[in-house]
């Protein structure tokens, strides 16, 4: 976990949202206050349902440690496998060598506003 919170911190901004479980991630990625940016509760629901809820509450993260996925049967346990490709979901990185101590980070794609037909293609705001 630690390695993880060391990761974001290389590679992101402060300022990002992430969404994970504990707080050892959000300590070690954060400066000051861990839980300024960091949500610490993935919801038990189906993937659909999540991806609604990081996208309302502005996540741009996902970090998820594969072991309480898995141990708590979570819905979404099979972000946590080889080769998984999420609508809504970029993958990034997995960090550790070895199951269930992984991390698995995915980014979350922003939603593209559709074009109103007719609408001037050069001023229209995506």
């Amino acid at each position: 976990q630690k390695e993880a919170g060391l990761f974001l911190k290389d590679h992101f901004p402060q300022k990002t949202r992430i969404l994970t479980w504990g707080p050892h991630i959000p300590f070690y990625f954060y400066d000051g206050n861990p839980y300024k940016h960091c949500i610490q509760n993935i919801p038990y629901a189906p993937y659909g349902e999540v991806i609604k809820y990081v996208r309302r509450k502005k996540v741009a993260l996902l970090v998820l440690p594969e072991w309480i996925l898995i141990a708590s049967d979570f819905p979404i346990k099979n972000l946590v496998e080889e080769g998984v490709q999420a609508d809504g979901l970029d993958f990034v990185k997995v960090i550790g060598r070895q199951k269930p101590e992984r991390i698995w980070i995915y980014r979350v794609q922003k939603v593209r506003k559709k074009v109103p037909p007719g609408a001037d293609l050069k001023s229209w705001q995506y």
